[in-house]
């Protein structure tokens, strides 16, 4: 399939309560000092003062990553936009990677309190709504396209819904599986995922 023009990822946090987002912002700001992440850090910006918005944001050259805030439930989410994969797989597979990296990294910091996330939920967000319009086509293309993947990532059966229900809403998928890993063991699994054929 296509790529598409953007791309988020998110992992939610498996005990909302615990996610204080006036430590988020320091934290990130050290990454930017200390270069944590295999990516090019550039900036924190601040948007916690808006409901269920991006909250906190750290901003990078390839992809950006943020505590966001929609849906009602904190988590980390990573929208890759630049220097995509040559096709749907391959993208979705850098952009989980990616997250998975902060989401570990989050979870080390002693000053965010012990947040940790739910591993057996990924939200994944097409942000391109020409090649990826919110219908049951895109639904039904996607699910084939990466559906197998996705049982290989959890070793196990997965459920693949449409997490937008207004189709004035970017597409958007709830990947659900019967599986609880850890994050080190979604990671380790990534580097085996078979990229299909362009």
């Amino acid at each position: 399939m296509i790529t598409p023009k953007r791309v988020s990822v998110k992992f939610y946090a498996n005990i909302p309560e615990t996610v204080d987002i006036t430590a988020f912002k320091p934290v990130f700001q050290r990454w930017i000092q200390d270069r944590t992440l295999d990516n090019m850090l550039i900036d924190v910006a601040d948007y916690k003062h808006m409901h269920e918005g991006p909250g906190v944001m750290l901003i990078a050259y390839e992809g950006d990553y943020a505590l966001d805030l929609r849906d009602g439930k904190p988590g980390i989410q990573y929208t890759r936009k630049r220097e995509f994969g040559a096709d749907l797989m391959e993208t979705l597979t850098l952009s989980l990677k990616l997250a998975l990296s902060a989401t570990l990294q989050i979870e080390k910091e002693e000053t965010l309190s012990g947040v940790e996330f739910d591993y057996s939920t990924i939200k994944i967000e097409f942000l391109d709504r020409l090649n990826y319009p919110n219908t049951p086509e895109s639904l039904v293309a996607v699910k084939e396209a990466i559906g197998m993947h996705t049982q290989d990532l959890y070793a196990g059966a997965v459920t693949i819904d449409s997490a937008h229900a207004d189709p004035r809403e970017a597409f958007a998928l709830l990947i659900k599986a019967e599986a609880t890993p850890d994050g080190e063991t979604l990671l380790e699994r990534l580097t085996g995922v078979n990229q299909p054929a362009s």
